[in-house]
């Protein structure tokens, strides 16, 4: 506890956000009623009447201070659950939609975000303020819309879909926690633009600056994916990023790089603060930097947008400025802290941000471990040095943050420490050509002309040397499970092996040595469930079906349609992790697979389970036929959009279930789903419903 007195704010953060992970877990309901606020009122009493009678590091009032942070992150967080579920409409209606940024193209559609609000039949905005995405049909006016552009439409507002796939990521969440609660689709008639701007002149100014700047940087002489490279290091645009690109960077360990973080934002600081330097010699030129220093950062968080790793890295940035300017001792944890406290207070979903909670575990590890690790070795000449130092930061920021990458990503980018080294170098030299084509550009175009040109070539550079090592043998390990449980072991171990190593006795060497044997033997007990396992699943996927019979650590798997590769992994590939799965083996129209039991005919298959008996039906059944006996069945799947056909069930088949696979549409499945209810035969609609399992 005595070394926890050293930082105060750490000592606020961590009850604070205990309150908000436990006010996620219930529900907000009960944390935003009069009784907690009266609670909360009554402890910032208790609160003030203990600080004069009792010493402020008194136990008694650091529990009641404990307790106050606790429920005030509970109520934060119910209180901002409850704010966002109020302002959730749906319906078809006229609404008045307020553009909040740049339409994005996607392959047949704009995207677009919307601040929408109900107009009723007199033509007044009636109900609460929504943001919703919208979907445009691609027209020629959906290019010039811009921020602040108010548009009359009328649609269908609808929440957005929940995931329907196991393990599936869930988009619903992610967009409620950024305060986006809805979805329409808008056709070209259903829409128009007013002419009215309603956003604030300054959002529109920065938000119409940083596209003029695009567009420059665009109308430079370089290619496409350099023209993309730099737009997001220097403006944070990864619209039009391609997949691949993007692909390349994530095996290389450098995705990281592409989005403006602590890592572009202290360039700039670093590099305003030694422009400013001679305001240190006249009385008060300290504080004259720090403020202008601050004002530009700032002004570049606007400019980028305003996403949440900007946020983070120019609040941290100015609590290490405030505490420099003023000439006290910073102390890098509590500064740490402090600033991840504003953030929560200001928004507390960020808890849970993968961002948020990476880009503060890599600094908290660079200051703790690099000046460790660069001591293991001292190698000679500055440019060894220099470089040494360079992989210290990365080993660093790798160490903490690895068991959160696994979890989130299931990739471990084993080449990090060489495309770091090699990365980082261009990294500063490509924002500092930036800054000189944005600044200096404007006045003499021919300075702009080369300056873009060779910021070009070295995007180029940097853009091969990135494949290069993304696609070296080994370069990346993909396909990792780590569960929760596993994430919170491999963090034990880490805090054990550094309390163990601070020399606090054998205890913690012995604690190191219990977590790992408790996460090898997780490991295996896991290892020999995915052996075990026997299983089918029916997918959910948008425009086609999946329907993969899982055997040991393989998949074999019947997809539509045949002809693309892939698409389906956004909804399957995190339950194929899940499950262990490591050979994916398509299962083709007339594929007979023994080893899984799986009997396929051109019209039908059927698959024999120890216990389950399956039958599959695709669209070239003969629906009219007629059999000599009906083969009684555990389960039948209908898949790829088959008709409605009373002799399938009355004369050939007798299934406990049937299952009605996403490839038959919405309208075919309703008309399935009538009547199976006529019949009173159990189903399961995987358009409704979701995905299918069960266990053979």
């Amino acid at each position: 506890m005595s070394r926890l007195k050293q930082y105060p704010f750490l000592r606020l953060l961590l009850p604070f956000m205990a309150g908000i992970s436990v006010g996620m877990l219930w529900p907000p309901q009960i944390f935003t009623t009069p009784l907690c606020v009266v609670v909360l009122l009554f402890l910032i009493v208790l609160l003030f009447f203990l600080y004069f009678i009792e010493p402020f590091d008194s136990v008694l009032f650091g529990s009641v201070l404990f307790l106050f942070l606790l429920l005030a992150g509970i109520y934060h967080i119910g209180l901002r659950y409850s704010m966002l579920e109020e302002r959730m409409n749906e319906g078809y209606g006229t609404y008045l939609g307020k553009v909040m940024g740049s339409p994005v193209k996607k392959e047949r559609s704009y995207r677009v975000l919307l601040m929408v609000r109900a107009i009723d039949r007199y033509g007044k905005p009636v109900g609460n303020r929504q943001k919703v995405y919208a979907t445009l049909a691609v027209d020629t006016v959906v290019a010039t819309l811009a921020y602040g552009d108010l548009i009359l439409c009328r649609g269908w507002l609808s929440p957005v879909d929940p995931p329907m796939n196991p393990e599936e990521f869930d988009y619903r969440k992610f967009l409620f926690r950024q305060g986006i609660t809805g979805q329409i689709y808008l056709e070209k008639e259903s829409w128009r633009k007013t002419g009215i701007q309603g956003g604030s002149k300054w959002f529109v100014f920065f938000h119409s600056f940083r596209t003029d700047l695009i567009e420059k940087l665009r109308a430079g002489r370089m290619g496409e994916r350099e023209f993309q490279v730099l737009a997001a290091l220097s403006l944070g645009y990864r619209d039009e990023m391609d997949p691949g690109l993007r692909q390349g960077y994530a095996g290389a360990g450098a995705m990281h790089f592409l989005a403006i973080s602590g890592l572009h934002v202290g360039i700039l600081y670093l590099f305003l603060h030694a422009l400013l330097g001679f305001l240190v010699r006249i009385p008060g030129g300290r504080l004259i930097r720090t403020v202008l220093v601050m004002l530009a950062l700032i002004f570049y968080a606007f400019l980028s947008g305003l996403s949440p790793s900007v946020c983070r890295a120019v609040t941290m940035f100015g609590f290490f400025a405030a505490g420099g300017a003023l000439q006290r001792h910073v102390n890098t944890y509590n500064i740490l802290a402090a600033s991840a406290m504003f953030m929560l207070l200001v928004n507390p979903f960020l808890l849970v941000d993968v961002g948020f909670q990476l880009s503060y575990l890599a600094v908290a590890g660079i200051v703790y471990f690099q000046p460790r690790i660069f001591r293991w070795l001292l190698p000679p000449g500055n440019i060894v040095s220099w470089l040494w130092k360079l992989v210290s930061v990365s080993l660093a920021a790798q160490l903490v943050t690895f068991p959160l990458t696994l979890h989130y990503f299931h990739i471990f980018p084993v080449c990090f420490p060489v495309s770091n080294v090699l990365v980082l170098p261009l990294i500063t030299l490509l924002l500092g050509l930036c800054l000189v084509f944005f600044v200096a550009g404007s006045v003499f175009p021919w300075l702009g002309g080369v300056t873009a040109w060779l910021a070009g070539k070295v995007a180029w550079c940097m853009n091969e040397s990135v494949q290069w090592i993304g696609s070296l043998p080994g370069a990346t390990v993909s396909g990792i499970y780590v569960g929760p449980f596993h994430v919170v072991l491999l963090y034990g171990m880490l805090a054990t092996l550094i309390l163990a190593g601070k020399g606090y006795g054998k205890t913690f060497r012995w604690a190191f040595l219990a977590v790992a044997m408790i996460f090898a033997a997780d490991r295996f007990r896991l290892a020999a469930e995915w052996y075990r396992q026997h299983e089918l699943t029916v997918y959910r996927i948008p425009g086609g079906s999946m329907i993969g019979i899982t055997r040991g650590r393989t998949c074999v798997a019947r997809i539509r349609p045949v002809t693309e590769d892939g698409w389906y992994d956004y909804h399957t590939r995190n339950h194929r992790i899940r499950m262990g799965i490591k050979d994916l083996i398509r299962w083709e129209k007339t594929t007979t697979r023994e080893d899984f039991g799986i009997v396929q005919t051109p019209m039908a298959g059927y698959v024999q389970g120890k216990r389950t008996k399956i039958g599959i039906l695709e669209e070239n059944f003969p629906v009219t036929c007629r059999c000599d006996r009906k083969l009684s069945l555990d389960l039948l799947i209908l898949t790829g959009n088959i008709r409605v056909a009373s002799g399938i069930l009355e004369h050939c088949f007798d299934p406990q279930m049937v299952v009605l696979d996403g490839s038959l549409g919405y309208y075919r499945t309703r008309e399935w789903v009538n009547y199976l209810k006529k019949k009173n035969i159990p189903f399961h609609a995987v358009y409704v419903d979701g995905a299918f399992q069960c266990s053979l």
